[in-house]
């Protein structure tokens, strides 16, 4: 099967533990990024550490992403993700991706202002910094005053 530049696939593959759900997530990721595929994320959801527990991963695959598909891909895993390494992480992709779109503003905005976790706060605050300097200036000083828990 031949996939154009744009083509977006997306995989979700169910089971429970034991079966080998996040294995093969993982080498077809693997495979993926060996045959040159730049826009490879992928999130898996698992249940207690148990046997039989259940797992579904989910996949996405684009040989070509531009900006604002990757601030919408970002995007889906900072409000889906219940683990806070993969909502951080992808606070931490805007600046290392270079997102400096107005979307990713307010994505960004609405984390530091909103969101319940403060180490997520925390990382919004920085990549604003960042990403938005003279924009975020006058938020980030309001952030400053009524939250005690940012340490930026």
């Amino acid at each position: 099967m031949n996939f154009k530049e744009n083509d977006i696939i997306n995989i979700i593959i169910a089971g429970t533990a034991g079966q080998g759900v996040i294995t093969l997530k993982r080498l077809i990721e693997f495979a993926a990024q060996k045959a040159g595929i730049k826009g490879c994320f992928g999130t898996e959801h698992h249940g207690l550490a148990q046997r039989e527990g259940a797992i579904v991963s989910h996949t996405r695959y684009q040989k070509k992403l531009n900006k604002n598909e990757a601030t919408d891909l970002l995007n889906f895993f900072i409000e889906n993700s219940d683990h806070i390494e993969i909502r951080k992480n992808s606070l931490l992709a805007f600046e290392l991706l270079d997102l400096k779109n107005e979307e990713a503003f307010h994505i960004l905005q609405n984390c530091l202002l909103s969101d319940e976790n403060p180490t997520i706060r925390n990382t919004a605050a920085k990549v604003l910094t960042l990403n938005f300097p003279e924009k975020s200036k006058n938020l980030l000083k309001w952030a400053r005053e009524h939250d005690k828990d940012l340490k930026f």
